[in-house]
């Protein structure tokens, strides 16, 4: 399956457009929320900070992957060609 340039671009516009709405809803409520309470000494507020950064690099590290594959152009054959293991092609032997 082949995408055009312009195909590419709205297909990575999905994670990275996520990723910067995600940033900005989370930085907002971040600092409305978290700060004032880490101002106080509360712990809860740098554990929920935490989780948060761990939630955005796992969506980071999807959205390079997933950008690489589109822009290499590796697509799983199963999507291509509609055929796989539930059709009785399967490559796993038993």
């Amino acid at each position: 399956m082949r995408l055009g340039a312009l195909r590419k671009v709205g297909v990575l516009l999905v994670p990275w457009g996520f990723l910067v709405v995600f940033a900005v809803v989370f930085a907002v409520v971040y600092v409305a929320l978290v700060v004032p309470r880490l101002r106080e000494g509360q712990l809860v507020a740098t554990c929920i900070g935490g989780v948060a950064a761990l939630v955005f690099v796992c969506f980071f590290v999807a959205a390079i992957t997933f950008s690489r594959d589109v822009v290499l152009g590796h697509w799983p054959e199963s999507a291509v060609d509609n055929e796989g293991p539930l059709r009785g092609n399967s490559t796993v032997t038993r």
